[in-house]
């Protein structure tokens, strides 16, 4: 479908995962970026050092394997943090739950666990809340009505704010000022939200996202 709407000269826009070739705009985060800065906030917040757990996204899916990526950048930067699981829940909150309560047999001294989207952190701390680990420290992605109010409550301790909703207005306004007048966007990837437009949700923050900024108010 892409091949045949370029060939009419149709412009496209790709929201998150690109197509398999370049098109004329490709927007939402960049996945490696989202992973480094929640693994680099989770790895300052146990100290620098410990046992970290991750919970993969699906295995084969792009946006998935540049999160993890991230993920492990960041965590190789301290010397004293190991990685002593990854695993996937395939982004879904009981394969979180089912996935962490396995892992925690092997890994009971855990002191950080990642996983790549809110649904499967949420089933993580249910595992983590069932065996007495409430000091564990837990972040998250995608800053959804859930994620956001285990945030709140001091169970996760982030999450970053992918905002569909943001990324897909601004993939219609480069598409609508193309066919205005033929501008086209200063680069074919134009990551939004990107570390520069402060993703982050914590606790300092989690009431006004809730309020006044998250995705899913709109």
């Amino acid at each position: 479908g892409v091949r045949r709407a370029q060939e009419r000269n149709i412009p496209i826009a790709t929201i998150g995962t690109p197509a398999a070739q370049e098109t004329f705009l490709r927007t939402g985060v960049d996945y490696t970026e989202t992973g480094y800065l929640v693994a680099k906030a989770v790895a300052e917040a146990i100290g620098g050092k410990g046992e970290v757990i991750i919970i993969e996204g699906p295995p084969g899916a792009e946006n998935a394997i540049e999160r993890l990526d991230g993920n492990r950048t960041a965590f190789s930067e301290y010397p004293d943090i190991k990685i002593v699981a990854s695993q996937t829940a395939n982004f879904r909150r009981t394969e979180g739950m089912q996935v962490t309560e396995n892992l925690l047999q092997a890994h009971p001294n855990v002191d950080a666990l990642v996983a790549a989207n809110d649904e499967s952190a949420l089933g993580a701390i249910q595992a983590l809340r069932a065996a007495g680990k409430t000091n564990v420290v837990v972040g998250g992605f995608d800053g959804n009505m859930d994620g956001a109010q285990a945030i709140r409550d001091g169970q996760m301790l982030l999450s970053y704010n992918t905002d569909p909703f943001g990324s897909a207005y601004l993939a219609a306004v480069y598409i609508v000022q193309y066919l205005m007048d033929g501008t086209k966007p200063p680069q074919y990837f134009v990551p939004f939200p990107s570390a520069l437009n402060d993703p982050l949700i914590t606790q300092d923050n989690v009431d006004d996202y809730m309020k006044n900024v998250a995705w899913w108010n709109y």
